[in-house]
């Protein structure tokens, strides 16, 4: 029987089909001070890892995936971390009416290459300019959140910084990168976006 790996005190079995957390998710992941009984999103949520964060903070997390590969994995790190949370198989919001106080997001952000035939490669590739899922997660952003609430997503500098603030302040919400971390080839941020008053 495989051994889960410890990642923030948060102990994570794996699946090849599902996308393990590297820099980005825990760049990300250091983003997560929420309070209890908050309601918290994480989107795309891979192996559960930020949604677990939250829920070890005692929020009411609704991990989503359209991979069912990762719904089951999260329910499973959840078990392992004797965790509370609730998942739902969904693209983006498409099965997702509520509102949140805080949602988190480490979209497909690479450069695609080839096909996306695979769970692991849907989890990675964004499109041409690796913006696909960006652009088409920015003007639900607003309809999802609590009049208080706040995203948090993962952005690489190759993926046009300023064409997601053009594309943020069109759909009139405030924003500050709230995190940065240099790689070798990339530099990668999270945006904090709240809705304008």
């Amino acid at each position: 029987m495989e051994k889960p790996i410890e990642l923030n005190s948060i102990k994570l079995f794996f699946d090849s089909n599902v996308y393990f957390p590297r820099e980005d998710s825990i760049l990300l992941s250091e983003t997560i001070h929420v309070f209890p009984k908050a309601k918290v999103l994480d989107l795309g949520c891979g192996t559960g890892f930020i949604g677990l964060i939250a829920a070890k903070q005692k929020a009411k997390v609704l991990c989503s995936d359209i991979n069912p590969f990762a719904l089951k994995l999260a329910e499973k790190n959840a078990e392992e971390n004797k965790l509370e949370i609730k998942t739902i198989q969904s693209n983006l919001f498409s099965e997702i009416k509520e509102k949140f106080d805080f949602i988190f997001f480490n979209p497909p952000y690479m450069i695609e290459k080839g096909k996306r035939d695979e769970w692991i490669d849907k989890a990675l590739n964004g499109g041409k300019k690796g913006r696909e899922i960006i652009d088409k997660f920015i003007p639900l952003i607003k309809i999802h959140l609590t009049e208080k609430g706040k995203c948090f997503f993962l952005q690489s500098n190759l993926n046009g910084i300023k064409e997601t603030q053009k594309k943020l302040e069109k759909e009139k919400l405030s924003f500050k990168t709230e995190k940065k971390k240099k790689l070798f080839f990339e530099e990668l941020m999270v945006f904090e976006v709240w809705a304008e008053k």
